[in-house]
Order: structure tokens, then sequence, then C-alpha cells
């Protein structure tokens, strides 16, 4: 997978169940994400994206040097629209406001146009995620307005980057 001098982008194994598991229950970890999961939630949603890589794509972020673990990032086909993904990163709590969610997504944006294809890539970040918000326009994702998700009544900003 792809990696900087910084980070390294590894493909979740069944090794990082703990870690997987550890920040899908966390209410900190995902409090701009939804709800979160119970246990046994989160233990199956580990054991569906570990097995079923051909609809996601989910990796461990790490550090390149010590190779220390520091979160989540998924690309997924969004079930919205027929050629698009959408992108979702989670960053352990130690390690936010560190720069790590920006580096990771550069990493994986570029990886999801040059390796694989994809032709435009979204990312839904909660009004209230100044942090998330200013990464996707960093990037250079556009703002594609304001959604809300039915499921939970919350308003987000949906960026959307397309390959050149």
């Amino acid at each position: 997978m792809s990696h900087s001098s910084l980070l390294t982008l590894e493909p979740l194994s069944k090794d990082d169940r703990v870690l997987f598991v550890g920040i899908y229950t966390d209410p900190d970890t995902m409090k701009h994400i939804g709800p979160a999961l119970k246990k046994n939630k989160a233990l199956e949603l580990f054991e569906n994206v570990t097995t079923k890589k051909d609809r996601n794509l989910f990796y461990i972020i790490r550090k390149t040097q010590n190779k220390a673990s520091l979160g989540v990032i998924g690309l997924m086909k969004n079930h919205k629209s027929q050629s698009g993904h959408e992108l979702g990163v989670m960053i352990l709590n130690k390690y936010k406001n560190l720069g790590y969610a920006y580096k990771a997504t550069r990493i994986l944006v570029n990886y999801a146009f040059d390796e694989l294809g994809v032709p435009s890539i979204v990312v839904f970040c909660q009004l209230d995620n100044a942090g998330a918000n200013r990464i996707a326009e960093a990037l250079g994702f556009k703002n594609q307005g304001v959604e809300i998700n039915p499921k939970t009544n919350v308003k987000s900003i949906k960026w959307e980057i397309i390959r050149e």
C-alpha cells in the first residue's frame, strides 16, 4: 500500500481486530461519525470488512518509523453513486489534531485515483467538525452542499473530488 516518510497505510487484517473494535466502540472517536457501536456490532462489522474486500477497502494508519497504529481509513463504494467512492477516516484520540488525518487522506486519495482508477471520491463531514471540513477543502474537495443523514438527522457537508 501507499506510504509517505511519515505514514503507511496497511490493509486491514485479522490481527487488527482489537484496534478496529476499540475505535468503533469509543464514543469520543465516533462522535463525528455516528453513534459508537456495541462490541458485538463492531465485531460483526470487522468480519464484514475483512471478508468482503470487493466493496470496501479498509487500512490501518501507522507511523512509518515505529509502526504505531494511529487509526483507520476506508474507501467504500458509494451506494448513491454508480462510479464514486466514499472515504472515511478515524484517528485515535491521542493522535488527533497532529495532521495525521490530512496526510492519510492525501495518501489514500492519490492511491485511489492513480492505482485503483476511482473516478470520484466523496466525504461527509458534520457541520461542527471544523477540522474535517478544513482537511477536505485543503485537499481539493469541492463543497457539494449540506445533506441530512436520514437515520441520525445529523447535517453534514458533502465534499467531492473528481479525478483529473
